[in-house]
């Protein structure tokens, strides 16, 4: 969110949001969106110092690791999701079920408001 004054010079402030946004880490992954794209966070421009941008293999080889761990850390959430809140409960023989009735094919000369539940 942003407020200023000037309420015709938002544009301007589009690529410093932009970047603070990829670069701050993921709550899930524990990892900013530039280190799982492109596998390292690039600093704001600043000419006086020098690069620190590795080399092309190295960078592969984080974006392989960083990529690995942020699927085993989604397969985690997923699962813990799975185990406080599950969809599915298997029914045993005997059990007493609600049966949607809107598209069972019923004889033509029941109705529907009067047919068995």
């Amino acid at each position: 969110m942003f407020c200023g004054t000037q309420q015709n010079n938002w544009h301007a402030w589009l690529p410093i949001a932009q970047y603070t946004k990829n670069s701050w880490p993921s709550a899930t992954t524990k990892k900013a969106p530039f280190d799982l794209l492109v596998g390292y966070t690039p600093h704001i421009h600043q000419p006086t110092r020098s690069t620190d941008i590795p080399t092309l293999e190295k960078c592969l080889t984080n974006i392989k690791e960083a990529r690995e761990a942020t699927q085993e850390a989604q397969h985690k959430a997923q699962d813990s999701w799975i185990k406080l809140k599950p969809r599915y409960k298997p029914f045993a023989i005997g059990d007493r079920v609600w049966l949607e009735g809107t598209n069972l094919n019923l004889p033509a000369n029941v109705t529907p408001k009067l047919s068995p539940r």
